[in-house]
């Protein structure tokens, strides 16, 4: 796939799959929403004020090169984690 990457991380290659783990959903609690993205040509999914600001703070870095948003799912025994970024500089 054209967007899956090789990471080291402890000395293990990981593959990251990048799409999205976790869908965003409205609800009367936050403020989310969806922002174009000129780097990727797409649109980014946003759940909170600080994720919103976060995004127009990657499209102006210009030493990001690319993000995505809820990119992996880490499990654990009995729960499970989804970052809210993957950005790559």
């Amino acid at each position: 796939m054209k967007n899956d990457r090789n990471y080291v991380f402890s000395q293990k290659i990981m593959r990251i799959s990048l799409k999205k783990k976790r869908n965003i959903s409205a609800n009367e609690f936050s403020l989310t929403g969806q922002i174009k993205s000129l780097k990727r040509n797409d649109l980014v999914d946003f759940e909170s004020s600080l994720e919103r600001d976060f995004i127009y703070i990657l499209e102006f870095d210009e030493n990001v090169r690319y993000y995505y948003e809820q990119p992996l799912k880490i499990e654990f025994k009995d729960r499970y984690y989804v970052p809210d970024f993957f950005v790559e500089y």
